[in-house]
């Protein structure tokens, strides 16, 4: 079938909105869906608006993307992964033969390949984001929802994966590490966790992994076998659920322990000390965070949030995109 295109001229502000196309010919008359006409960007700031994909009919929820320079690759509940090749307009669903979730994806460009996690010590890797190899991992009750790589080359190369252990939780932290580009992994002591580990990340030369309970602990150097307890200038028993470096800062975010449970954001220059930052986000739960753009202190950081409330107000429901300044 042919594909048709609408050209739209003198188009002005006062005619942004939401409209339905018809089209009629001598078999019936089709109505599309709702179609948003806005302004996405005119050479500014292309992080102002964001638009929906639809990655195809698959009901799964997605928890974690990554970017090599040819593909993104996305991953989910029920072993879901889509990829998409053209900048995410499209994508293609696959199956992972893995029923529980997959909780993370990262791309390493030291080794040119793909790695996901998931329930059950679930680990594979991909060079091209399609074909994956399940890698052994030590022991079978955790879930590891967050890996990093600390871009060496070499033997000093190696990839972290953190979690927690089902049969010990609230308590039980989970710390793997593999110094053969993920082929196989052995167990590391998370000294200083008190609660299971959700994400982690490399800077400074050194890891940094975030959890429940006030969790974050710090390696003693790039190669993640031996851990301790980071220094956070006030704790109360935060859950902490992603960890990002970038810019010579690490960034960790979560939510308060506490009622109306408030979104936490800590900030450190070196991974070895955090102090809180002012997170303006109220009865929310900070679920991951990432750098936008600039160096230094014009730097740029981007949010996203959660409502914490069981039974959400109208005002607190929404999902917010918090943005540093």
């Amino acid at each position: 079938s042919a594909v048709a295109t609408v050209d739209l001229t003198k188009v002005a502000a006062a005619d942004f909105g939401t409209y339905t196309l018809e089209v009629t010919n001598s078999v019936g008359t089709v109505t599309s869906a709702p179609i948003l006409l806005r302004e996405e960007n005119r050479g500014h700031d292309p992080l102002q608006f964001f638009s929906s994909r639809n990655p195809g009919p698959q009901p799964n929820a997605l928890f974690s993307l990554a970017f090599s320079p040819s593909r993104f690759v996305a991953v989910g509940a029920n072993g879901v992964i889509l990829n998409s090749t053209d900048s995410g307009l499209t994508w293609q669903t696959e199956l992972s033969g893995f029923a529980p979730a997959l909780n993370a994806v990262v791309y390493d460009a030291v080794q040119s390949q793909f790695l996901y996690g998931g329930g059950f010590t679930q680990l594979a890797t991909s060079p091209n984001g399609t074909t994956w190899t399940t890698r052994a991992f030590p022991g079978t009750n955790g879930s590891f929802p967050g890996i990093a790589s600390n871009g060496a080359t070499g033997a000093s190369h190696r990839y972290v994966g953190v979690g927690g252990d089902f049969a010990q939780r609230p308590t039980g932290a989970l710390i793997r590490v593999s110094a053969d580009a993920g082929a196989t992994w052995t167990a590391a002591t998370p000294t200083g966790a008190t609660g299971p580990l959700n994400s982690v990340a490399f800077g400074h030369g050194r890891f940094v992994a975030v959890g429940a309970s006030g969790t974050i602990i710090v390696s003693s150097d790039q190669l993640g076998t031996t851990w301790s307890a980071a220094t956070l200038t006030t704790t109360t028993g935060q859950t902490f659920n992603r960890v990002a470096f970038a810019n010579g800062t690490f960034v960790a975010v979560g939510t308060s322990a506490t009622s109306p449970n408030m979104g936490v954001i800590y900030t450190s220059s070196d991974g070895l000390t955090f102090t809180p930052r002012t997170s303006n986000a109220t009865a929310r739960n900070v679920l991951a965070v990432a750098h936008l753009s600039g160096t230094g202190s014009t730097a740029k950081w981007a949010a996203v949030t959660a409502a914490t409330l069981a039974t959400p107000t109208a005002a607190a429901s929404p999902a917010l995109i918090l943005v540093s300044n």
